[in-house]
């Protein structure tokens, strides 16, 4: 594949995630920024896929799968837990810039601890109790 389709397939990728954003904001347009995502995630692996420079096939395919195992679960949290289901998303991405970030300990790392409080902290699965006062 040439460096120039390469460059616009990731460009076309970029704007649809960008428009994927903008109507998860609006119920009406909710289905449209899935679909956008989507499209936008499959052609970001797809092209990253079929670069000469990729060797190790089994390392994306193994993503993959762990994706669809940790996603497909997550999507079928009931509404009323989808704030601890978005704090605990926010975890792992916290988790996984941190670990991509740097081999030791980074301010990332702070993020995931933080997420995971507030994943626990609504649904009473923390140790930790709130000594919190109304004035």
């Amino acid at each position: 594949m040439s460096h120039g389709i390469v460059q616009f397939a990731y460009l076309v990728a970029t704007v649809l995630f960008i428009f994927a954003l903008h109507w998860m904001n609006t119920p009406a347009t909710a289905r449209n920024g899935v679909y956008a995502g989507v499209a936008a995630m499959t052609i970001a692996i797809v092209v990253t896929w079929a670069q000469p420079e990729v060797v190790h096939h089994g390392w994306i395919a193994l993503a993959i799968v762990a994706g669809f195992v940790v996603g497909v679960p997550l999507s079928r949290v009931p509404l009323t837990a989808v704030p601890q289901r978005t704090a605990l998303s926010h975890a792992f991405g916290g988790l996984a810039a941190g670990l991509v970030g740097t081999a030791g300990a980074s301010s990332e790392g702070l993020g995931s601890t933080g997420s995971s409080v507030a994943f626990a902290e609504p649904s009473g699965k923390s140790a930790r109790r709130c000594r919190c006062t109304r004035n």
